[in-house]
């Protein structure tokens, strides 16, 4: 079964996967508090908004159940319950993407490999992640990827990649000139054990509090200690479609509802 097959009705555990019997876990980050969707949510939870004859949050879980029924979402309680039938874990006081995703684990508790997708984010009609899952055997970081113009350079992380084709670093926003590649980052990460033991290691011992720890940063961090890293290209048939400000949820909105 296809995973947007799935997005248009309840969610339900339809999918397993194993890892050479490690199990795999998908994150979902969704503790921010959507300071740019206001003037279209008026205070709701942005991943409620409808998409298509779906939500947002039901298209992505949809899609991260296509590799595994394990499903942790990272939430802010103030943001309301939103009565979906997956684990929710409160984000650890530090700010960033890092720690949203070492919250995904309790204190004490074995380190899974992760697929995570930031939920503001769709893809039609395929998604990256299965592709993506199937290199964690060989790369403790795989990383969604899409061509993006020069005028946009400056608003994603930009990866380079090495002589043999893998991921050498992540800079993040360069200016077009600060940089000949035009491959971004594209909202799905993949981690082994391995990477997901180093991020929580990392984040524990992070004590600027006032100033995010991002991912790019520990990805950037870990390949210089040795870890194997690659990426994985959107297909050139594939939208990527951004629902995390106003002028994006519109025009996924649009695209969606004619499906």
């Amino acid at each position: 079964m296809h995973w947007l097959g799935l997005c248009r009705f309840p969610i339900a555990v339809v999918y397993t996967h194993s890892m050479s019997g490690a199990e795999l876990i998908a994150i979902l980050p969704a503790a921010g508090r959507g300071t740019r969707m206001l003037s279209v949510t008026q205070g709701q939870p942005k991943e409620l908004l409808p998409i298509g004859k779906t939500t947002v949050i039901d298209w992505v879980t949809a899609e991260a159940q296509d590799v595994t029924p394990l499903v942790v979402l990272i939430w802010r309680e103030e943001k309301g319950n939103l009565n979906r039938p997956f684990l929710t874990r409160a984000q650890i006081d530090k700010p960033g993407l890092a720690p949203a995703i070492a919250s995904a684990f309790t204190v004490g508790e074995v380190s899974k490999p992760s697929i995570v997708l930031l939920p503001d984010t769709i893809f039609y009609p395929h998604s990256p992640i299965t592709q993506m899952v199937e290199q964690i055997s060989q790369f403790d970081i795989v990383i969604a990827t899409e061509t993006v113009l020069d005028d946009q350079v400056g608003t994603y992380g930009i990866v380079e990649l090495d002589s043999q084709g893998n991921l050498d670093k992540i800079l993040e926003k360069p200016g077009p000139a600060d940089t000949a590649s035009r491959q971004a980052v594209s909202a799905r990460y993949a981690f082994s054990k391995a990477f997901i033991d180093f991020l929580r290691s990392s984040v524990q011992d992070y004590i600027e509090v006032q100033k995010e720890l991002g991912i790019s940063e520990l990805i950037n961090k870990a390949i210089r200690q040795g870890m194997r890293a690659t990426t994985v290209p959107l297909q050139p048939e594939t939208y990527r479609l951004d629902c995390g400000s106003p002028e994006g949820y519109a025009h996924a909105h649009k695209v969606v509802s004619r499906l």
